[in-house]
C-alpha cells in the first residue's frame, strides 16, 4: 500500500522483472519473494586455492591409481610445466605434505619412482611421481 493512496491496485497490470548485477547470479526461489544472488566473480587467491585443491586431488587420484595404502606415507615429486603452478606448489609445500601423507615433496624427479603420471590442470601439464616411502 501507498501513503494516502486507499484504491487497491491490480497486481495483473505490473510487470516485474528480475535484472542481475554483472559478474552476479541470481534466482528467484519457489516462495517467489526470496531472491538468491551469487558473486560468481573468482578473485586471484580464490583461483589459486582451486588450482591447489585440484593438485591435492590430482595427488590422491594418482595415490589411489597406484594401490598404495591410505596410511603409506610416501615422497611426492610436482613438475610443473609453468610457472603459476609451480608457485602455487612451492607456496603450499606443508599443506600438500599433510593432505599426502608425505614425508617429502619435490620439484625434480625422484631417484625411485613406483608411480609417475600425467594430468592436466587448468590447461597445464602437472607431472605426478609417487614413491612409497621407507618412514
Amino acid at each position: 500500500s501507498l501513503p494516502d493512496f486507499e484504491e487497491n491496485l491490480n497486481a495483473n497490470i505490473f510487470n516485474i522483472e528480475k535484472k542481475t548485477k554483472e559478474n552476479y547470479t541470481s534466482s528467484i526461489c519457489n516462495d517467489q519473494k526470496t531472491v538468491v544472488a551469487l558473486d560468481t566473480n573468482i578473485s586471484e587467491e580464490l583461483a589459486k586455492e582451486g588450482t591447489l585443491r585440484d593438485i591435492v586431488r590430482c595427488c590422491q587420484v594418482a595415490r589411489r591409481e597406484a594401490d598404495f595404502d591410505v596410511s603409506q606415507r610416501i615422497n611426492v615429486s610436482l613438475i610443473g610445466d609453468s610457472d603459476k603452478i609451480n608457485q602455487i606448489i612451492d607456496e603450499n609445500l606443508e599443506h600438500i605434505k599433510s593432505e599426502l601423507l608425505a614425508n617429502e615433496v619435490l620439484s625434480d624427479n625422484l631417484t625411485k619412482v613406483d608411480y609417475k603420471t600425467e594430468v592436466k590442470i587448468n590447461d597445464e601439464t602437472l607431472e605426478i611421481q609417487l614413491q612409497k616411502s621407507k618412514e
